[in-house]
């Protein structure tokens, strides 16, 4: 008999069991739902370049509550600080955390972490309009239950973030960071790629989850498919994607047609006359 997996992202992170994550980047509440019913353990609804805005973050949080997918947003980059307004809407929608791109300082992931908590841990503004009866229940409000529900991710992407490295991760509150290959070997002067073969990105993204793991924190990282997830596992990270929904509906759609037009030569039809 399996023995039931558990659904919270810290319970797992805690008991050591991966966390493998699915990528959101078109918007359909319905679409959502099925990548829930897929089985993965959580999703990201990605606003930064995903085909997402606010209003399809919401249906597509709904369609990931059936199942019951613990469900984060990436929420859109701004260079020098966070989108502290889109954090907090997300998260009042019912997003179990957040992903923040481009935390290149200590002063950005307090932003975030700032973002996620109600005071006296942060500055979230109370109104948690959907996440009130969504995430809580009559034993535990959400209001009491959310600073320590709501997980806070920072992207680390790029060589400021690396120059300043531990002073970003000692940042109290903060639950993990995530990877982002490609922007991270663009800003180390490599091409972009998912899976880097440079020794100096590949060295670079193994300081970043060993530092990042000696403090507690969950390590993910984005992956090319699922292949590279399970090599990314095996080195040792807590979170892993297998690319996003636009790669999968291609690929399902490029299997099925090469295979519909793999005779050799055209069939003979009968006119019936």
């Amino acid at each position: 008999m399996s023995i039931p997996q558990p659904t919270d992202l810290r319970e797992r992170h805690r008991l050591g069991l991966p966390i493998v994550n699915g990528w959101l980047s078109m918007p359909s509440g319905f679409g959502a739902e099925l990548a829930a019913r897929a089985g993965y353990d959580s999703l990201t609804i990605d606003m930064q370049h995903g085909m997402v805005d606010f209003c399809d973050v919401l249906p597509m949080l709904q369609g990931t509550s059936i199942v019951g997918t613990p469900t984060l947003v990436r929420v859109p980059s701004a260079f020098d600080h966070v989108c502290v307004e889109v954090m907090m809407k997300v998260l009042d929608a019912g997003a179990h955390g957040v992903i923040a791109p481009q935390m290149d300082s200590p002063a950005i992931a307090r932003q975030i972490v700032d973002a996620c908590r109600y005071p006296p841990l942060g500055q979230r503004s109370s109104g948690a309009t959907r996440a009130s009866f969504a995430l809580g229940s009559t034993q535990t409000p959400y209001a009491k239950s959310a600073n320590t529900s709501v997980l806070a991710f920072g992207m680390i992407e790029s060589q400021a973030a690396l120059d300043d490295l531990d002073a970003i991760l000692d940042t109290p509150g903060l639950d993990g960071i995530y990877i982002g290959p490609n922007d991270l070997s663009l800003s180390l002067g490599e091409p972009a790629a998912s899976e880097p073969t440079s020794q100096r990105v590949v060295d670079a993204i193994e300081r970043i989850r060993l530092s990042a793991q000696s403090r507690g924190l969950i390590a993910g990282i984005f992956c090319s498919n699922g292949e590279a997830c399970a090599m990314r596992l095996k080195q040792g990270f807590n979170m892993v994607t297998p690319a996003h929904d636009v790669a999968a509906l291609m690929q399902g759609h490029s299997q099925r047609l090469n295979a519909a037009r793999s005779v050799s030569a055209p069939i003979s039809s009968s006119k019936g006359y």
